[in-house]
């Protein structure tokens, strides 16, 4: 058995393999995926929010996995993560499985929904980074995918503005990693600001992510 941990070459045969595109469309099932999570706005963005989500399964299968590419700061592929959805897939709350591809470390690394010049927006789930995307006017946002990779993540040289949405975690979890971001980046000189979800004006308490209150508020999320 070979053991060998999957490298950069691996992983990029791996996405190549799966399909971005049908004919220069959105393959349906990731379609009805996005149209469910309420973010199917971003097909209009293909090029420029999408790249790094592709069908890991065939058109007609009764649980279709989408998969997002995990990478560095400067794009280089460190890992895939595949989502495999359980149930009807057009409704937001469907069943969600996810997995990545190499059980290495993917600490500072996130998935990337646009890449950024000066301002870069930072969720933890691929779903809240979709939906920040749309609901910020489409400021490029990458999915740190948990506390550690919040607290790790690095940003390009470039990038001197960041925002980032820290969901509500009872723990304080999510909060003690975005605060220790938000200070690396203030001493390399950047403009940090840390928002949570207004979870006051929606009614919400208790675990609250930001895709949660996108499905409540929508466009109007950052003005309540």
């Amino acid at each position: 058995m070979n053991n060998k941990p999957a490298s950069t070459k691996d992983f990029e045969q791996e996405w190549d393999r799966l399909m971005w595109h049908l004919m220069g469309s959105t393959p349906y099932p990731v379609w009805q995926y996005l149209q469910g999570q309420n973010v199917e706005a971003l097909v209009n963005h293909r090029e420029q929010f999408l790249k790094d989500i592709k069908l890991a399964s065939s058109l007609d299968e009764k649980e279709p996995q989408i998969a997002f590419a995990v990478r560095d700061c400067v794009g280089k592929l460190v890992n895939i993560l595949r989502l495999k959805l359980d149930g009807l897939v057009l409704l937001a709350n469907v069943g969600k499985h996810y997995q990545l591809t190499s059980d290495a470390s993917i600490a500072g690394t996130s998935v990337h929904f646009g890449e950024p010049q000066e301002e870069l927006g930072v969720a933890i789930s691929v779903e809240s980074a979709m939906a920040l995307v749309i609901a910020t006017n489409v400021v490029p946002c990458w999915a740190c995918l948990g506390p550690t990779g919040l607290k790790t993540l690095q940003v390009p040289e470039t990038v001197r503005k960041v925002r980032v949405f820290c969901d509500v975690e009872p723990s304080g979890v999510m909060q003690e990693a975005a605060t220790a971001l938000s200070t690396r980046l203030q001493e390399t000189g950047r403009t940090v600001t840390v928002f949570t979800p207004p979870c006051a004006a929606l009614g919400l308490s208790g675990k609250v992510c930001w895709h949660d209150a996108w499905m409540m508020a929508g466009c109007d999320l950052l003005h309540l």
